[in-house]
């Protein structure tokens, strides 16, 4: 049953974070209670000047949060594990997730939507411009993603087979990289930067698969409100094919004037990859990035979102172009670039 906006009530984890303020923000726009899972430590005043429930607690601690559950039609499950040990990560990510469905179960929610990310999908087996559906070919060795991408996976699954047990309704969405305000802007999908030197891998003509936050935001209230919804999993990012170089030039540019860009081959990086990883190897370290992790974010995809956009109707709110002059207002306006701090590569996801 879809639930009525005026009456819902929403339970929301990882919501303090970036998508989820963005989202806390536009279900009490819509009209919806909202009550936020938060840690002891997270800074919430932002949310409950919009108007917000908090709820002190931690996913792994299921007893934190059992009574907030109890008290909405509908859960949305944002939260992850992103810094920590490999275990603090897993405990969260999938301890945490394993909480959430279990209270879902016990409370007979209406809705539970479970934020995933594309990070599951097998890459590295794919031929290059392969398009990606909801139906191609998971990840086959997930642990070599990393900690992150791998308790996603894992979760994903666990929650894959809880959506087909039928015990609570469910939906499954699979976000790209999320930009917009007050998000990373400069992401290690793209290469690496130190001070105003932004090195981009490869030839700028990949094509990102980026989701803006606004657009994120319309498919979790679809998600939620859609009967049509459940049972499904979905792709979510946007069909505007936005390439790095168009990514560089439209927006990191224009922010970052002095900039000093510049492209390199992706081929000498793969080298320079292989060399490292089999030197820390001989002297029993992990790499500092493998060569299966380059080739599962640099490898040319698409990734498919007619899905959602046929049978939920879902429409992009913002366009890249519309989407880099926010960004760039924005950005003007607190007078600094916010992007993650130097490194090399991984695949980034909705980090919540």
């Amino acid at each position: 049953m879809a639930l009525n906006p005026s009456r819902g009530s929403v339970f929301v984890t990882g919501g303090t974070g970036f998508v989820g303020t963005a989202l806390v923000k536009r279900l009490i726009a819509d009209g919806y209670k909202v009550r936020v899972l938060a840690r002891p430590t997270s800074k919430a005043e932002p949310i409950v000047r919009l108007g917000a429930e908090v709820v002190r607690g931690d996913l792994v601690d299921m007893r934190s949060f059992d009574a907030a559950v109890a008290g909405c039609d509908a859960v949305i499950h944002l939260a992850a594990g992103t810094t920590g040990s490999t275990q603090d990560i897993q405990a969260t990510t999938v301890g945490g997730t394993r909480n959430v469905l279990e209270l879902c179960r016990r409370h007979s929610s209406r809705r539970l939507v479970y934020i995933s990310s594309c990070s599951v999908y097998g890459v590295a087996d794919y031929e290059e411009n392969t398009v990606v559906s909801e139906d191609a070919s998971l990840e086959r060795f997930p642990e070599r993603r990393g900690a992150y991408s791998a308790s996603k996976h894992q979760a994903e699954t666990e929650v894959a087979e809880f959506m087909r047990s039928g015990n609570v309704p469910t939906v499954i969405l699979r976000p790209g990289t999320i930009y917009g305000p007050g998000g990373a802007l400069y992401t290690p999908l793209m290469g690496f930067s130190k001070g105003s030197l932004f090195v981009v891998i490869g030839n700028g003509d990949f094509v990102l698969p980026i989701v803006y936050i606004d657009n994120l935001v319309d498919a979790i209230v679809l998600a939620l409100e859609k009967d049509e919804a459940v049972g499904q999993t979905f792709n979510v990012v946007d069909p505007e094919r936005l390439t790095k170089r168009a990514y560089m030039d439209g927006l990191i540019r224009r922010i970052h004037q002095h900039a000093r860009v510049v492209y390199f081959p992706y081929s000498i990086l793969y080298a320079t990859t292989w060399v490292q990883e089999r030197l820390f190897g001989l002297m029993n370290r992990p790499p500092v990035l493998s060569c299966y992790r380059l080739i599962s974010s640099q490898k040319s995809v698409l990734y498919d979102s007619s899905h959602l956009a046929n049978r939920l109707g879902w429409r992009p709110s913002v366009s890249p172009f519309d989407a880099m002059g926010r960004l760039v207002v924005a950005q003007s306006s607190n007078g600094r670039l916010a992007r993650e701090s130097d490194g090399l590569i991984h695949q980034v996801d909705a980090r919540q």
